[in-house]
């Protein structure tokens, strides 16, 4: 069996023509040493045709399948040197990712710490910060926020730097504490901040918050809502109350008979109020009605609102003062003699000024003639003593009164102990002392003009209470007469 070899070399043929010699394995080193590279194949010694005109065929064969192959050749070696060109990039391009640092940007609270990190290298790093005010960072990487802004942290390998953006915030939530009525909503804010911020009520049965910030006042209490910024904490102190929203009175309109009282209550709501409950009574004419802790007392006719307060509400009740009635009657005498013994002082007078000085001044020429005279229009009430010794007054206002009693028969040796040398008058300081027992109820004028009408006759002063639709007795007797 022949082994033989095709080479790449055309050479001359025995016949003239060009095509691949055959050669024998004699040229085989020959074929290799020219950098050819030969296909061998075996063929049958027996099979093949030989050398010469009729092997053409073959050979042509040989030729064609061996140029294929060589451009198939072409191709894997280009394409092998493509391959290999990629996985340098990318071997080269990994080795360059590979070196990387954890953070790009960070934000942090002033006194927060980070630690800065660079992987994929265990080369030295060399760490520095553009703005030591702002943020500091050790040669660990660990970063400390120091005042507000923005700094820049570098890390140095090598000759490529790796770089970091801190910016610190200073936090401030908008109130440290607060005061809500039940119902009432509040909102708080973080100011100077951009994270994320957590929200929550330490008693939510109190106030409850919600994740934007709004605090809803549930029950009085006290309770901390806080602000949770990684892990730092704001918090704000919420005082809950329960205010008083209503009060009441058991009565809204009041008739009250002059002298007379009643008692009005207040209530309020809620019961449960943190309010004081102390209740502050009032009357907007006192001289009509008065009240304390509750105690209406009708003093004179007339309408007063009187008024309850709880705190900041109130309630009130209009009192009408209905004026009430009572008399007087009595019987007024003097001592005649021992025959006839008391007689009736008949013509006396009697007048009765109010001790609340509702008749103050109101009629300044008074005298005694005036007794028969309608003087109520002056809160003045009088009467003259008819022929038996009796008077009565009706319709007169209840209430205290200072009764001036004045004798009509009988003088008083006061009068002549103080006259002038001239008995035309008893001096000034006789008549100012007269009036001084009723100008307080009369008023100084009213009481100096009656004062000086009276003159020489006896005169007394009595106090008298006159009671709703009652008939009080003031009697007297003069005694004996001067002259």
């Amino acid at each position: 069996m022949w082994i033989l070899f095709l080479c790449k070399k055309t050479a001359r043929r025995s016949d003239g023509a060009k095509g691949p010699d055959l050669i024998g394995r004699e040229s085989q080193r020959e074929c290799i040493g020219q950098s050819h590279y030969p296909y061998a194949f075996a063929e049958n010694v027996a099979g093949m045709a030989t050398y010469g005109e009729g092997r053409d065929d073959t050979i042509l064969r040989q030729k064609h399948l061996w140029q294929r192959r060589e451009k198939g050749m072409k191709k894997r070696r280009l394409l092998s040197v493509v391959l290999l060109m990629i996985a340098v990039l990318v071997m080269s391009l990994n080795a360059q990712a590979a070196v990387k640092i954890n953070k790009k940007k960070a934000v942090l609270i002033k006194g927060q710490s980070v630690a800065l990190k660079i992987t994929g290298t265990k080369d030295k790093v060399k760490w520095s910060t553009n703005k030591k005010k702002v943020a500091t960072v050790t040669q660990k990487g660990v970063v400390k926020a120091k005042a507000k802004g923005s700094a820049t942290i570098s890390a140095k390998v090598g000759k490529k730097n790796y770089k970091c953006k801190i910016k610190v915030e200073t936090p401030k939530i908008n109130k440290n504490s607060a005061v809500l009525n039940v119902g009432q909503k509040l909102t708080l804010k973080m100011a100077g901040n951009t994270q994320k911020v957590k929200w929550s009520s330490a008693d939510t049965d109190i106030a409850s918050v919600t994740q934007k910030g709004v605090v809803t006042a549930k029950s009085s209490g006290k309770v901390k809502i806080t602000a949770a910024i990684a892990k730092k904490k704001y918090s704000c102190k919420i005082t809950v109350k329960n205010p008083i929203t209503s009060v009441t009175l058991d009565k809204t309109v009041l008739l009250l008979d002059k002298g007379s009282q009643t008692v009005l209550q207040a209530s309020y709501l809620p019961f449960d109020t943190t309010d004081p409950t102390t209740v502050t009574w009032s009357s907007s004419n006192s001289k009509v009605a008065t009240v304390s802790n509750g105690i209406v007392g009708g003093l004179s006719a007339g309408e007063a609102v009187i008024t309850a307060k709880i705190g900041t509400k109130s309630a009130s009740c209009m009192v009408q003062v209905n004026e009430t009635y009572g008399s007087v009657t009595g019987n007024i005498t003097y001592y005649y003699n021992s025959y006839k013994g008391n007689v009736a002082d008949s013509g006396s007078y009697v007048f009765l000024f109010p001790e609340d000085g509702s008749a103050k001044n109101k009629y300044t020429t008074l005298s005694i003639y005036d007794a028969s005279s309608d003087l109520t229009n002056y809160n003045i009430y009088s009467a003259k003593v008819d022929g038996s010794g009796y008077y009565t007054i009706n319709n007169i206002p209840t209430g205290r009164y200072r009764a001036v009693l004045i004798s009509y028969k009988t003088s008083g040796e006061e009068w002549f102990d103080a006259y002038n040398d001239d008995l035309s008058d008893a001096p000034q300081s006789f008549y100012e002392e007269i009036a001084s027992y009723f100008s307080n109820c009369a008023g100084h004028e009213t009481a100096m003009s009656l004062a000086q009408s009276i003159s020489f006759r006896k005169w007394t002063v009595k106090d008298v209470s006159i009671a709703t639709n009652m008939t009080q007795t003031l009697s007297y007797d003069f005694g004996i007469t001067y002259i």
